[in-house]
Order: structure tokens, then C-alpha cells, then sequence
């Protein structure tokens, strides 16, 4: 048990440091905030101190993340850049499957990724990749015995049949608070990572609208604008991360 709350709060630091890598092109500041708030977090430390699923169900998303980050927006979709893109990603998504069935909601919303980026044949590759990924560890259990897997797998998560509710019913009650407050939390953070994928990514493109609305809207008065909403979402993100690392240091005294 040691070995593996060690490994998984390895797991936990490669996370925070592929946030970080994910931000960089828009500065070492943004990296520093991102990795930060993802390190500092309650419902990671919470997640990432011992042995949750949720860290590697993370890490194939943020891998998959990364790597769609580091892939021009420009490349057509037959490039090798794209084509490895697509099998890292993939190859990490599916295997983040095979640790809890929801994950197919990050293969949908990033397979809708690869369709405004390379078209359709795009998709086709990347849910191949994906069931490449997952193959190698559900397959076996497939073949071996396709009922139990169905009833495992699916079935039985929507409807686990109580069983020793003695003392057990304590135990039961902590572990489904424990586990909704997690989920809850690890849906918003992975919503969070990944409409902070797209706004740093086109960062540059959507202030350009932006600015020019404000142009049409507010004429020269404009710039003077967006510079006031520009100080005042810089000032409120550095006092969340100031109030954050207060509390930490808090926290150990």
C-alpha cells in the first residue's frame, strides 16, 4: 500500500507538471498558476494521497491533452505529426478507459476536437486508437467470459446489490459520500482543464473578436476597456492563487 500511494502521487506530480506544459505557450506565469491551483487543490491532494482511480483516469486525459496542444492547427489531417497525435492520444484515452466506463465522455468530447480540427476520417482514426488502447486490457476478460464483463462492467454499476449491511453499512455511506464529493470534483476540474485547453489555445484569435465587438460597440472608448477587464481578471486570478498558497502555508504551520 505504500509503494502504491508513492506511485500514485508520482502519478499526481506528472499531472500537475503536464498542466503546466499544456499553458506554457502562453507564459511561465499561466504554467506556474495552472500546475499550482492543480497541485494545491483539496479534492487532489484528497484524490492523489492514495490510491484513487480518478489520477490515472486524469493523467490519459491531460497526456491526451498535451499532445493535442503540441499539434499545429494547420498540419492536414495525413501529416505524421497528426498521425501520431492521434495514436499517443488515443493510446492514453483508451487506456484511462479501462479504469472507469465515464471515460468514453472525454473520448466523445475530444473526438469532437479532432472533427473541427481534420475532418471525419480523423475521428475514425482516433476511436481506433482509443479501442487500441483499452484492447489489450479488456479483451482478455471479453473472451474469457463476455457475460460477467457485460454484468461488471455495466450492468452492475448501475445496480450493485447490497450486501453485508451490518457493519459494513458505516463503511458503505463514508465511501459513497467520499466517492460523489471526488467525482464531483474531478468533473470540475476536468471541465475546467479542458475549457482552459481551449482559451489559452486560441487566446490570441478570440481577443481579436473581441476587441473588435468593442471597437463596434464602444468606439474609442474600447481600448480603455478591455485594458479595465483585462487588470481586473488578472487581479482576481492572483488573489485565488495568493489566498491559495496563504492557506497552504497555514495549513502546515
Amino acid at each position: 500500500l505504500v509503494l502504491a500511494r508513492m506511485l500514485f502521487m508520482g502519478l499526481g506530480a506528472a499531472n500537475a507538471m503536464l498542466i503546466a506544459r499544456i499553458l506554457l505557450p502562453r507564459g511561465t506565469l499561466a504554467a506556474m498558476i495552472g500546475g499550482g491551483a492543480y497541485a494545491l487543490a483539496d479534492i487532489t491532494v484528497t484524490a492523489e494521497h492514495t490510491v484513487f482511480l480518478e489520477t490515472p483516469i486524469s493523467l490519459g486525459l491531460l497526456v491526451a491533452l498535451a499532445v493535442f496542444a503540441r499539434t499545429g492547427l494547420r498540419l492536414p489531417a495525413r501529416s505524421p505529426a497528426v498521425a501520431r497525435a492521434l495514436a499517443v492520444a488515443g493510446l492514453a484515452l483508451g487506456l484511462a478507459a479501462t479504469f472507469k466506463i465515464w471515460v468514453v465522455l472525454d473520448v466523445v468530447l475530444l473526438g469532437a476536437l479532432v472533427l473541427a480540427r481534420w475532418g471525419l476520417p480523423a475521428v475514425g482514426r482516433w476511436l481506433g486508437w482509443c479501442v487500441a488502447g483499452a484492447a489489450p486490457v479488456l479483451l482478455p476478460f471479453l473472451v474469457a467470459s463476455p457475460g460477467r464483463m457485460w454484468f461488471d462492467v455495466l450492468s452492475a454499476q448501475s445496480g450493485r446489490p447490497l450486501q453485508a449491511k451490518g457493519l459494513l453499512e458505516p463503511a458503505r455511506k463514508f465511501l459513497i459520500g467520499t466517492g460523489k464529493a471526488a467525482g464531483q470534483g474531478l468533473l470540475q476540474l476536468v471541465l475546467a482543464v479542458f475549457i482552459g485547453f481551449f482559451f489559452y489555445r486560441d487566446g490570441d484569435t478570440l481577443m481579436a473578436s473581441v476587441r473588435k465587438a468593442f471597437d463596434q460597440l464602444a468606439g474609442d472608448l474600447s481600448g480603455e476597456l478591455v485594458a479595465t477587464i483585462q487588470n481586473t481578471v488578472i487581479g482576481v486570478v492572483h488573489g485565488i492563487f495568493g489566498t491559495a498558497l496563504a492557506q497552504a502555508v497555514v495549513a502546515l504551520i
